[in-house]
């Protein structure tokens, strides 16, 4: 099991002067509405952002990757001696660290230069949130370098260390044999912090302890929950272990209103409830561990801390389920068109008319409005679909990772279950060498050049007309819109007709964007998606050819066919182009129809967020198969009135964030420097688009899906890996995919 830490962000709020609450004396006689406990805190910790000061940051090593934010290079292992370490690489090198409060404090560099004879000695200024603190010279051979930071430059929270450097060199430009050109200018092995409150692992606990929270001196645990009005919390107890003594500092933060201190408590502590504020909604609850005592270090431990609210009836939501009664056990169809965005259809508001078959399909289907992708490309999200699992805990997210045999996927269960299966794909990413044909009774992969719709057809018509079990499951993956962008007549001339050269859809020319060695302009866009709207247009008419062979044939009545796609494609709406590098709504917003027998429920529209992983428990359902949905995923026809939301996650070629969708709100973080820097919140209602980042005026919003998605990313599993054939290399190549 790995963990991943989300990026923090520093407190924006003062705590008021004034402890908002009373402490009451549980036992006391006080009358109080009858209460029931509604979050225990010690499993919640999971979604928790949770933060202490480093003692150690050991180079080198996957944990001391969230703490190098920029101006590093990747992790290596010294031949000779064994230890880790990272080179710098660039003109400076910055470190990020969690502050609990300001106090004194020393930090240990341990590192060795590059050797560069002709450069001179290595000089390295030290900058701390800005202000310059120290410089040193660096000696030939590992040392040890000290450098105070004064109290006055920390800050509680976040805090930057820029280590610049007086040069920088290739090592191919001084050592003959090397082709080595990153420039570097010191390999540094640890970070030590001399004066920090962690003396134990802050994850260490007794065994048969009741539930606890252990903190250490200096961390901060944010909470984050949708409370009801007039809550409490409740704590058994308070301990502190160590040396000196610590106060626990806990506030109170709503959505729209002030952040309060609801208490602040020495060890030891009797049992006690505290009133949180008053009013309903979302609320982040901070509990700060900070000295009382000079020289103070150790670790804090809560007992048992729950959250408490007044016992009412809840209120039912509306409900978006389809109290469908079809034949028994149909067949089972998904219809993927690969790269398609859910705006450039007319059911989806587009009012060029590129997809009139598609467009009469929705008709007679329901449409899901707010269908979310798992991931913004092709391998991850199919994953996903055939899962029903998101992207990290299936762990087919890499270029060369495969299904992971242990996991189930959606053909297996059905074929167990009696039903004919059969897969027609043209895309590489989806095929056999990545473990995408198990359960598949009859697996076709179209190579580059021969993938068309139609094509995709023949393959299609020709397996259904050679067998004549029924029920089947049939999965038909179609790459018209995908990369490079060239329909052929008549979609061609109707929809891209005033595109000077159409060969500027070709893969060249859209690679050469996505890696800056072509300049976007205003028209090239504009050329760029007429190509692409012609390509939709040559899809849809597949898809209509493919929808009139199943009524011609008896089975369209008797068959559930859904239509959607694995991700979208971008055209410069955020600076990036195509997809797998952002997971923003122009690359994971897709279309999601479902068609049932007969057409029931046709022209039936809902808003409710749905995404991939809803597909299997969907499907099992009307296959009468009773399993347990294997993610969080939830059938389509029988979704509850709970509020929805749909988790997205990329990590490819060093591009590595998350995502999560409400109905109103869309929060984005990342997980890599390369995928970004911030996170980022959008209301989807006002800002549709995605360009205005309201994740510092709504703090606790971003922090409350920031901890819904945290619980997520610990829910993982790590995917075999596979070499990628000659073959297999040269059609991805051909798709955009490699250089």
């Amino acid at each position: 099991m790995w963990t991943i830490n989300i990026p923090r962000r520093p407190a924006t709020h003062l705590l008021a002067t004034a402890s908002f609450s009373l402490v009451l004396i549980l036992g006391t006689g006080c009358s109080s509405p009858p209460m029931s406990a509604i979050v225990d805190l010690g499993t919640a910790s999971a979604g928790a952002d949770i933060q202490w000061e480093p003692v150690l940051i050991d180079c080198g090593t996957p944990a001391a990757r969230i703490h190098l934010v920029e101006g590093w290079s990747h992790d290596e292992r010294h031949r000779a001696d064994g230890y880790t370490f990272v080179w710098s690489e660039g003109e400076a090198s910055e470190i990020q660290f969690f502050l609990g409060w300001r106090r004194r404090l020393e930090v240990l560099l341990r590192g060795r230069p590059f050797r560069n004879p002709g450069a001179g000695t290595q000089r390295v200024r030290v900058h701390l949130n800005g202000m310059e603190i120290d410089s040193f010279e660096m000696t030939d051979g590992p040392a040890v370098y000290s450098v105070e930071m004064p109290a006055e430059t920390q800050q509680i929270g976040e805090n930057r260390l820029t280590l610049s450097y007086s040069w920088c060199i290739a090592p191919a430009v001084v050592i003959p044999t090397s082709k080595d050109m990153r420039r570097l200018a010191a390999a540094w092995q640890s970070i030590e912090f001399v004066g920090s409150g962690l003396i134990a692992n802050p994850n260490q606990t007794g065994v048969g302890e009741p539930p606890i929270e252990v903190l250490p001196l200096g961390a901060r645990a944010d909470y984050f929950f949708d409370l009801p009005a007039e809550s409490r919390l409740r704590l058994s107890g308070l301990v502190f272990k160590g040396q000196g003594s610590a106060e626990l500092v806990i506030t109170a933060l709503p959505d729209k209103g002030q952040e309060v201190e609801v208490a602040r408590l020495r060890s030891p502590h009797f049992p006690e409830e505290f009133l949180l504020p008053p009013e309903a909604g979302l609320m982040r609850l901070r509990f700060s561990v900070i000295p009382g005592t000079e020289g103070a270090a150790g670790r804090l431990r809560m007992e048992a801390p729950t959250i408490h609210a007044p016992h009412r009836v809840p209120t039912a939501k509306p409900s978006s389920s389809f109290p469908w009664r079809g034949p028994e056990r149909p067949n089972l169809i998904i219809y993927l068109v690969d790269a398609l965005r859910a705006d450039r259809l007319g059911c989806y508001g587009n009012r060029r008319p590129v997809s009139p078959r598609i467009d009469a399909f929705a008709n007679e289907a329901i449409l899901f409005e707010n269908a979310i992708a798992q991931s913004s490309w092709t391998k991850a999200a199919v994953a996903s679909i055939f899962t029903g699992l998101w992207p990290v805990a299936h762990g087919t997210n890499g270029p060369d990772s495969v299904l992971p045999p242990e996991v189930r996927t959606l053909p297996e269960a059905l074929s167990s279950a009696g039903y004919a299966t059969a897969a027609v794909i043209a895309n590489a990413f989806v095929s056999s060498p990545f473990g995408f044909s198990r359960g598949f009774d009859q697996f076709k992969y179209l190579k580059h050049g021969h993938g068309s719709s139609e094509n995709v057809n023949e393959q299609v018509f020709d397996w259904i007309a050679s067998q004549a079990q029924e029920p089947f499951f049939l999965y038909v993956h179609t790459i018209d819109p995908h990369a490079p962008y060239a329909a052929p007549q008549p979609f061609l001339s109707k929809y891209a007709g005033d595109v000077p050269d159409p060969t500027v859809g070709e893969v060249e020319t859209v690679r050469g964007l996505v890696l800056g060695k072509v300049t976007p302009s205003e028209e090239l866009t504009k050329n760029l998606e007429s190509l692409y709207d012609a390509e939709i247009a040559h899809n849809d008419a597949g898809f209509g050819a493919f929808i009139d062979f199943l009524d011609s044939n008896g089975l369209l009545d008797n068959s559930v066919v859904l239509f959607t796609s694995d991700h979208g494609e971008a055209f410069g709406e955020h600076q990036t182009w195509t997809h797998g590098i952002d997971l923003y709504a122009e690359v994971i917003e897709i279309p999601m129809i479902m068609r049932l027998p007969k057409g029931s429920f046709g022209g039936t529209q809902t808003g409710q967020v749905v995404q991939h992983i809803d597909i299997v428990p969907t499907f099992l359902s009307l296959a009468e198969i009773s399993s347990p949905s294997p993610g969080r995923g939830q059938n389509l026809l029988a979704s509850s009135g709970i509020d929805r939301w749909a988790a997205s996650y990329l990590d490819y070629w060093g591009q590595n964030g998350a995502s999560i969708v409400t109905d109103r709100w869309k929060y984005i973080f990342p997980l890599s420097i390369k995928f970004g820097r911030k996170a980022q919140l959008f209301d989807r209602h006002e800002d549709p688009g995605e360009h205005n980042n309201l994740a510092t005026q709504r703090p606790v919003v971003a922090g409350f899906l920031a901890s819904k998605l945290r619980a997520e990313l610990g829910k993982n599993l790590t995917a075999p890996m596979t070499a990628i054939d000659e073959s297999t290399r040269s059609d991805l190549k051909a798709l955009g995919y490699l250089n």
